[in-house]
């Protein structure tokens, strides 16, 4: 686990919209929690986090980096959006290792300005357990009926019934084939789903593309006190109508009678 120092000062979350921040590593893949700055909106917030949450390969540098494609729309709200063609504002974090110090580099890109902020972290502690969901140590508990709506959606509903044993779970009610994996050590569940080939009809394809198998799907699912987000992640390896890159979306989900 890390702090975050910007400009020398040690941050808070409400200082700086920074969490202590959380980095597991398998092999050459990381992924980060607890990392991205408070936006506008709990929505984004969400994706921001899925998107950092992702499995990220370190380069042949050493760093790692992601980005995010937002927009703005006539009240100034903000969303994400899966392209950067559709976005007015890329934000782009790249990490990297000094000595004992992991450094930030937080670019955000709105023309006509491009802003960067660089803040550094030291490491507090190699225990992860303290940022389970449960608070330290044990498996959150996903049993039960769940129902919730799609963040900016509210006509798009879910109702899943989660039962578990352990650290695995069983989920009945979603819309993808495959199944879940065991809780990891971060208390986030995590799956992929191939639908299939898509996009064969002919006024949905783009010449030089293959439909083989064009798109998959990465699910990611937490405990948030008494909240599950669920996060699907779709990742357009082919254009599909308006669909084409990466593609968040959001699920919030309480408990409920069955």
């Amino acid at each position: 686990m890390f702090e975050v120092i910007v400009n020398g000062v040690l941050q808070t979350k409400a200082q700086a919209g920074v969490s202590v921040t959380t980095i597991t590593q398998d092999g050459n893949l990381t992924h980060i929690g607890g990392s991205t700055r408070q936006p506008s909106g709990s929505e984004v917030l969400d994706g921001l986090n899925a998107i950092a949450a992702a499995a990220h390969e370190i380069s042949a540098l050493g760093t790692v980096s992601y980005q995010a494609f937002l927009k703005r729309d006539a009240e100034q709200h903000v969303r994400l959006v899966g392209t950067e063609g559709l976005a007015d504002q890329v934000d782009t974090w790249t990490w990297r290792v000094e000595g004992e110090v992991l450094v930030l580099e937080d670019t955000v890109r709105h023309p006509p300005r491009t802003d960067v902020r660089i803040a550094k972290y030291r490491r507090v502690s190699s225990d992860i357990s303290a940022a389970l969901p449960s608070g330290g140590g044990g498996t959150p508990n996903f049993t039960g009926v769940w129902r919730g709506q799609k963040t900016l959606e509210p006509n798009n509903k879910l109702a899943l019934r989660i039962s578990q044993n352990g650290a695995q779970v069983t989920i009945s009610g979603g819309f993808w084939r495959s199944s879940p994996g065991p809780i990891d050590s971060l208390g986030k569940v995590t799956w992929v789903d191939d639908p299939g080939p898509k996009g064969r009809a002919p006024q949905f394809r783009k010449a030089g593309y293959s439909y083989d198998d064009p798109m998959m799907y990465t699910y990611t699912m937490i405990l948030t006190g008494e909240i599950i987000v669920l996060t699907q992640e779709a990742n357009w390896k082919a254009p599909c109508a308006q669909h084409f890159g990466t593609e968040i979306a959001i699920w919030r989900l309480t408990r409920s009678d069955p």
